[in-house]
């Protein structure tokens, strides 16, 4: 189940992401952006250089990939929910798995209340508790997993 949330979200358009307005999507599709996929796997620095502003699509484009790339790493997460962690600084799945739950979904109800925020969530409101918990769940059994295949790794950050 897992392959095909991964292939799912890298197969789908970026305007059908809802991550960014239409006239990003018509721009990115101009350098060869089209899916999420070619997002997760482009050179953001190659791409922003074709902007106006490079500096700030540079990091428009980096925040963009990090939240395909997060959505793709947890099943049931879309990257626009992605994009919000992001937004938190919740940007790995290490991290998401240090988490509580519970702090987790205080932090993005107080993110939604500011002019960012709001922005950001819409009228789609933050993801349920119920929601963040199996997110959190799930990064903690892949990085037990991790932990469990890679012994000397973990040593050695330890």
């Amino acid at each position: 189940m897992r392959s095909s949330h991964r292939e799912r979200i890298f197969a789908m358009r970026i305007e059908h992401l809802q991550i960014c307005n239409e006239k990003r999507c018509r721009l990115l599709a101009k350098v060869g952006v089209v899916t999420a996929g070619d997002l997760a796997c482009c050179n953001p620095d190659q791409i922003s250089r074709q902007y106006k502003s490079p500096g700030r699509a540079l990091r428009s484009i980096k925040r963009l990939r990090a939240a395909v790339r997060l959505a793709v790493a947890i099943d049931g997460m879309m990257p626009r929910d992605a994009l919000i962690l992001v937004a938190i600084h919740r940007r790995s799945v290490a991290s998401l798995a240090r988490e509580s739950a519970a702090v987790l979904h205080r932090d993005l109800e107080r993110f939604s209340l500011s002019s960012r925020g709001q922005r950001m969530v819409g009228h789609r409101g933050v993801p349920s508790l119920r929601r963040v918990k199996s997110w959190v769940g799930q990064c903690e059994q892949l990085v037990a997993h991790w932990i469990q295949n890679h012994p000397a790794e973990t040593q050695v950050a330890a």
